[in-house]
């Protein structure tokens, strides 16, 4: 205090010394720790006629006057002694406020600078690594970090930049951020990982089962204070905000690269499905098919043979989705090997060797493959047809009723070996084979009763005197007015093959 007494009271002291001189003194002194910081007047300080005052309560530090002395020198003496005394304390007082105003501004000033920067980072590993950097510098601390968990463990943890706590250290940080709610931790010297002299760390949720860190160690001043506290909470508050919609962006960027994805996967299948509605061979053909997602596990194919003969089949894979769509691609490229390389292929053959390829595949995945194949000889008429548990196939006699075509053997996959037989059936002129998926039949309506098999043979018999187009279009109008605003449930498809007179 004297040094600054000395600088930041000089005038008044050399007021009060000027007033006591006059007054008859011999000396006036300015007395710290029994040492004498400041002299006026001719007379030593170990006058005998002296008296002193301590100008602040506690401290050694006193006003001394010497020499003949009036009888009041003693009363004012404290009351000048008080004074001063007064005046510095509010003065160090007035430094130590306008010191704490200045650093709350700075603090301030690189929270703003902060919070600027810290919204630019979209990826939140960035975010988190700037973060832990930007609470080390504001808090004087040798290390900052910054860590994101699932409520049960921690899924990222860094360190600001130069600050690098030991493994140990990091493991009981670790632990503190995987579990439990939001809150603080500012542990007692005695709890304190290895290595680590002070250490406070904040949890806060960003938002379901997402929780963030932020923490710092090794206090410039020894310890954090109730200032660092609040200033970890201020970039706590912040970053939850700014790493929440860093984690939006993310899952945003995921869902539009999911998107396209898809869609590429959409039109990769829609051009995997031929479309041939037209006169062939003295069919008439035409197809419909719409996954319940954006893909699914129907399929159908229709392949020319050089001798004029057609060669088809349509299948559905269990499930719904991705899943079904990538086996679905399997099971077409595989049964369109066979039936264009085999040596005289027939429907049976064809099924035969498509479950001899598939069988483990589809064991391991724990799926299976209905499938329906015919083979159409335009010489004769005839349709030779194998069915490994497919239905509904419909066939409808011109000017006859709708009979079902059952299976004979079950789906491709189920059996490690092959069941299917060969079934001929002559095609007349105006007859119609109907090859749906069970999409058709079990069309849900907004109550959950199903369209059914026996709706679905009206439906085919209705319009069977159309055209194939024609009977595509009728048929799933009428499913698709059953089912209303109800969602579809399964993947629906429609293969339709008409013999012209």
């Amino acid at each position: 205090m004297p040094n600054s007494l000395l600088s930041g009271q000089r005038r008044e002291l050399d007021a009060q010394a000027q007033f006591w001189l006059a007054a008859g003194a011999a000396s006036f002194a300015l007395i710290d720790d029994g040492q004498c910081r400041q002299l006026w007047g001719a007379a030593g300080v170990g006058d005998a006629a002296s008296i002193e005052s301590p100008m602040i309560a506690g401290t050694r530090t006193r006003l001394r006057v010497s020499g003949a002395l009036p009888i009041w020198s003693e009363a004012r003496l404290n009351l000048d002694a008080r004074t001063l005394g007064a005046i510095s304390r509010l003065e160090n007082d007035l430094d130590v406020m306008t010191g704490d105003l200045v650093e709350s501004q700075d603090q301030l000033l690189a929270l703003y600078d902060m919070a600027q920067s810290t919204r630019l980072y979209l990826n939140a590993e960035e975010m988190l690594t700037h973060t832990a950097g930007e609470a080390a510098r504001l808090v004087h601390a040798r290390s900052g970090f910054a860590a994101m968990s699932d409520g049960v463990a921690v899924t990222s943890l860094v360190q600001s930049p130069g600050g690098q706590l030991s493994t140990a250290a990091l493991e009981v940080i670790r632990a503190r951020c995987a579990g439990g709610e939001a809150g603080e931790w500012l542990p007692a010297r005695d709890a304190l990982p290895p290595g680590v002299h002070s250490l406070y760390l904040k949890r806060f949720r960003v938002r379901k089962d997402v929780y963030c860190v932020v923490g710092v160690a090794d206090s410039a001043r020894g310890v954090f204070g109730s200032p660092d506290v609040k200033l970890i909470g201020a970039i706590a508050d912040r970053t939850s905000a700014y790493l929440e919609n860093a984690l939006l962006y993310q899952d945003n960027l995921r869902q539009a690269r999911l998107g396209a994805e898809m869609q590429l996967a959409r039109d990769v299948q829609a051009r995997l499905l031929p479309s041939l509605d037209r006169m062939f061979a003295g069919l008439d053909i035409a197809t419909f098919s719409a996954p319940a997602r954006d893909v699914g596990g129907d399929f159908y194919d229709l392949m020319p043979e050089p001798d004029g003969g057609l060669m088809f089949y349509v299948g559905d894979v269990s499930g719904k989705g991705m899943p079904a769509a990538m086996m679905m691609a399997v099971v077409r490229t595989a049964t369109r090997t066979h039936a264009k390389f085999m040596h005289e292929p027939t429907p049976a053959l064809v099924l035969g060797r498509t479950n001899e390829d598939l069988y483990d595949d589809m064991t391991n995945n724990a799926m299976f493959t209905t499938m329906f194949v015919g083979r159409y000889s335009p010489k004769s008429g005839e349709l030779v047809y194998a069915n490994a548990g497919h239905s509904p196939v419909v066939f409808c006699p011109s000017g006859g009723r709708a009979v079902l075509l059952e299976a004979d053997a079950p789906p491709v996959g189920v059996l490690d070996f092959n069941l299917c037989a060969d079934h001929t059936l002559r095609l007349q002129p105006g007859d119609v084979l109907c090859v749906t998926s069970d999409g058709l039949n079990e069309a849900k309506d907004m109550g959950g009763e199903l369209f059914s098999t026996e709706r679905l043979l009206e439906s085919i018999e209705l319009h069977a005197p159309g055209s194939a187009r024609d009977i595509v279009a009728r048929v799933m109008g009428d499913v698709h007015g059953f089912s209303g605003s109800a969602e579809q449930s399964d993947d629906q498809t429609m293969l339709v093959i008409k013999r012209h007179g």
